[in-house]
């Protein structure tokens, strides 16, 4: 991912709270409808789109604004105004549903390191379910959907790319759990190690867990955190420190002592804790203008903070602060990316869990029923789509999208549709020419495109015969897709890209291509080609297939040429 990278989790303690007559257990439904509060029902194959404004932080530079809530969920939705007159989001779903939409980890991993993780999960959040804060007994929610407690994203995981893998992993790990004692394991789990883990005291305080003792870590190489070097210059320190009145004027060195820096410049000088400088570097250092923080990885994306762990060293060259580390997290529990390398190296799912966890291995309990999610609890506006059979209470709402506002009471209006976020960019075409028997040459187009998130991306193609290919799964970023349908007749093709992500579908610019052929003809289709479900693993199809196929489709050759290009972004 995103590579896109795991989160690491951070325990928050949370406390049930027992409406009169209810027994222990994840918060039901409110049998009577509170006034002020609206209901949304997803009906089956049906979902509502989501685009929710958080209020905007005066103090904040804009790296740092809160971000839309754009998603997309099943099950209930529960629109509400807290007594602030901010917006509330409530889902609530079954507990399987919940897990298919906890986005922890890519799902483009072998099945066994979403198992582990699957089974991590889903231990953590029956643990968790007690939410005790004054906001969860207000709102009657279980858990958050932030890294706060477990990243919940919704539809975006369960259809999104590589989506059905991870339902996979759910189903067929249902009721396990990790115990020790009779009782829910406190499954803590995190991104990348500096080589080994540590106990929950190192990291946390409290009483030592037996089951979370260190182990040293050799499968988390693959992660780009693994180990990582970002270089700052002096002057970018001095003025992120600056932000903090810190610093004032020019700096000239840093030097680390032990686990302190010391800095030193324009006739003053100043020490920090090498933690506390992390803290200010990661809080500040992304407002400086223009945005150049977090630095690139040695795989051309951005690291997930400025220094992403306290597993570093600094020294100076030149007028730099070089800053060497590994890992990111709190580094207690399951290595993700270490599970990630054990599930290549052939181990299951139950060894790598009793490999992190102290012996632990999953045991079959009763899940949960239903569960209460909190999405969001500060929103100013909320807009909602229903797309598809979505059956609303507590109001009655115009047809389309509608905005709901707070303030002194809920208010709602007809809002325009959602933007989407989701885009693919810069669509262009090149043919590979390949030989696939004696006298039969064939010619399939490779479309190179970019996109923003990960996707399920499929050719459409329309001109003498309309269609499309099968979907397939790709990460954002540059790549590419084969059109190697050799039954299509010759002609001038219209070529879009079609990408879908769970919450997004949008199509790109088209190119147009000129088939040609010469030999025998293909027999002619009979029906517009359907899309594929897409698989677990990745990649383009070879583009020899084509040429195969058209062999075998009674001979001749295909060509296909580039008649014009046009790029451009999705609105």
């Amino acid at each position: 991912m995103r590579s896109v990278l795991a989160r690491a989790a951070v325990v928050v303690l949370l406390a049930l709270v027992v409406a009169p007559g209810q027994t222990a257990g994840p918060v039901a439904a409110a049998e009577a409808q509170e006034p002020g509060v609206v209901r949304l029902t997803a009906g089956p194959d049906s979902s509502i789109g989501i685009d929710g404004a958080f209020p905007p932080r005066p103090d904040e530079c804009a790296a740092k604004q809160p971000r839309n809530l754009h998603a997309a969920y099943r099950g209930i939705l529960e629109i509400g105004r807290r007594a602030n007159g901010k917006l509330y989001l409530v889902a609530e779903l079954t507990f399987a549903e919940y897990l298919s939409g906890i986005a922890e980890v890519p799902r483009s991993w072998p099945l066994e390191s979403l198992k582990a993780q699957v089974v991590a999960a889903r231990t953590y959040a029956i643990k968790h379910l007690n939410p005790s804060d004054d906001t969860a007994k207000e709102l009657r929610y279980d858990l958050c959907a932030t890294d706060a407690c477990q990243v919940f994203r919704g539809l975006n995981v369960e259809k999104g790319a590589w989506g059905e893998a991870w339902v996979r992993a759910v189903t067929e790990t249902t009721g396990e759990v990790l115990e020790h004692d009779g009782k829910t394991a406190n499954t803590f789990y995190f991104s990348t190690s500096n080589g080994q883990t540590y106990s929950n005291v190192d990291a946390f305080g409290g009483t030592a867990l037996p089951y979370l003792k260190p182990v040293q870590e050799t499968d988390d190489t693959a992660s780009p955190v693994s180990s990582w070097n970002v270089r700052m210059p002096l002057e970018d320190l001095a003025a992120t420190l600056k932000r903090r009145g810190l610093w004032e004027g020019p700096m000239d060195s840093i030097e680390q002592r032990g686990g302190s820096v010391h800095l030193a410049g324009g006739g003053r000088t100043a020490e920090l804790t090498l933690e506390d400088l992390r803290i200010k570097l990661n809080n500040e250092s992304v407002c400086l203008t223009p945005k150049r923080y977090p630095t690139k990885g040695a795989n051309g994306r951005n690291y997930p903070q400025v220094i992403p762990s306290k597993w570093y060293s600094v020294k100076q060259e030149g007028r730099e602060a070089v800053f060497d580390g590994r890992g990111w997290g709190h580094g207690v529990g399951m290595v993700q990316w270490g599970a990630y390398g054990k599930a290549q190296r052939g181990m299951s799912h139950a060894d790598i869990l009793a490999f992190y966890y102290g012996g632990l291995r999953p045991v079959a309990k009763p899940e949960p029923d239903r569960i209460r999610v909190a999405l969001a609890t500060n929103l100013d506006s909320i807009v909602i789509e229903r797309r598809g059979d979505v059956q609303v209470s507590g109001a009655t709402l115009p047809e389309g999208p509608v905005k709901f506002m707070g303030g002194d009471q809920l208010k709602t209006e007809s809002a325009s549709p959602i933007a989407p976020l989701l885009k693919v960019n810069n669509l262009t075409v090149t043919s590979t020419t390949m030989n696939a028997a004696p006298g039969v040459t064939g010619t399939a187009a490779a479309l190179g495109f970019e996109l923003s998130d990960p996707a399920r991306v499929r050719v459409k193609y329309e001109g003498p015969t309309s269609g499309t290919g099968p979907e397939e799964p790709r990460d954002r970023g540059a790549t590419t897709l084969n059109w190697d349908d050799p039954a299509v007749p010759a002609g001038t093709y219209k070529l879009t890209i079609e990408a879908a992500d769970g919450v997004d579908n949008v199509t790109s610019e088209p190119v147009e291509v000129q088939v040609e052929r010469t030999g025998v003809a293909p027999p002619k289709l009979t029906a517009t080609a359907q899309a594929d479900d897409a698989g677990p693993s990745p990649g383009p199809r070879l583009a020899l297939f084509a040429a195969l196929a058209l062999a075998a489709a009674g001979g001749g050759a295909f060509w296909v040429k580039r008649n014009r290009r046009k790029r451009g972004a999705l609105p």
